[in-house]
């Protein structure tokens, strides 16, 4: 076999691999369901300031984006908290995805640098765990309030870590969302919804405070498929794909790339470009993705998309060469519903 016809074998086996990666969300109403029942449960105090889980099984690392952390302040001697992504910290509970969409559900949302952290709250015996006042000066308002600060309850910045680094401590910018307890207070929420600042995830947020409640679908396309991911999602990671676009199904027909090796069960999806983040400037483009059903085993047909969806979609070339030379979508949140908070992320992300 020559060196060409093995690098075209190999090609095919990851494409294969890569495509048939699995999605971790169910359908995004399922999703959003699950949100809501998330802020119930935190007025009641549990499931406070949970990491968000890497889906997966081959996971290339975290991106956790421009960090750009608040002005200097003191520290405890030998300690220096972690950037990047939703604070590691507080116990395991019942997180659904995280989607910036979700923000408007919450009480009080912040961008802000910690100033202060204060005494721990009286709590009564029903609610055990330790918490602390944080106060943040505020650089930005995108849900429920005004002024310069703003006091959250959350977990001490050494909470369910063996050693040090602390997760966050005064000088930490942090994007907050709270949810208003049955006293009053705020509670710093969990699943994601605390964060380090990044520029892509305010963005983020900010089109989500100004779009107001999701009407209609938000998150990765559901699949069932066996494999795993092989880079997990992010909005900086679309930005090392070889296309992304925002766009609008108008047609699914047969696919355009499986007369290079091993076919696969794909269609070929084409779409009405809104808006091109990479790799393409063409109106329209077509690209193989994995059918509507999105190979979900159901007692009835589930169609994840149809005509007039709009999707964001990132990908790669499936046998290399051009961009949008038999142009693959990625699954694994890298194709997702769109949304004006997702689509802001990628954006800025790619801009």
């Amino acid at each position: 076999m020559s060196t060409e016809d093995t690098e075209r074998e190999l090609r095919a086996l990851f494409a294969a691999d890569a495509e048939s990666a699995p999605s971790a969300a169910g359908l995004a109403d399922g999703a959003r369901r699950r949100v809501r029942a998330r802020r119930v449960r935190a007025a009641a105090g549990a499931g406070l300031l949970v990491a968000a889980g890497v889906v997966g099984a081959v996971v290339l690392g975290d991106a956790p984006g421009d960090a750009e952390p608040g002005p200097p302040a003191a520290q405890t001697p030998g300690t220096h908290p972690a950037a990047g992504g939703a604070l590691p910290v507080g116990p395991d509970g019942d997180c659904g995805p995280y989607l910036p969409m979700d923000l408007v559900t919450w009480d009080l949302a912040v961008d802000g640098t910690v100033v202060a952290i204060g005494p721990q709250p009286s709590w009564g015996p029903e609610e055990p765990e330790p918490r602390v006042e944080v106060t943040l000066a505020v650089h930005e308002w995108f849900v429920g309030g005004a002024g310069e600060t703003a006091t959250v309850e959350m977990y001490p910045p050494t909470a369910a870590l063996s050693e040090p680094p602390p997760a966050y401590g005064v000088g930490s910018r942090l994007l907050v969302a709270a949810v208003e307890d049955r006293d009053g207070g705020l509670v710093a929420s969990s699943c994601g919804f605390t964060r380090h600042y990044d520029r892509v995830t305010a963005a983020e947020w900010t089109a989500a405070a100004s779009a107001g409640p999701a009407d209609g679908p938000t998150g990765e396309l559901p699949t069932d498929s066996a494999a795993s991911c092989v880079e997990e999602y992010s909005p900086q990671a679309v930005a090392d794909r070889a296309f992304a676009f925002d766009g609008t199904v108008v047609a699914i027909g047969p696919p355009v790339g499986n007369g290079g090796g091993a076919p696969l069960d794909l269609v070929g999806v084409t779409f009405r470009v809104d808006e091109w983040y990479r790799g393409g400037s063409g109106e329209t483009v077509t690209v193989d993705m994995d059918p509507p059903d999105g190979g979900l085993r159901t007692s009835e047909p589930v169609a994840v998309y149809g005509i007039g969806t709009r999707l964001l979609v990132s990908g790669e070339p499936r046998w290399g060469g051009a961009p949008l030379d038999a142009p693959l979508a990625w699954s694994c949140g890298f194709t997702r519903y769109s949304d004006p908070a997702t689509a802001a992320g990628w954006a800025a992300a790619t801009g």
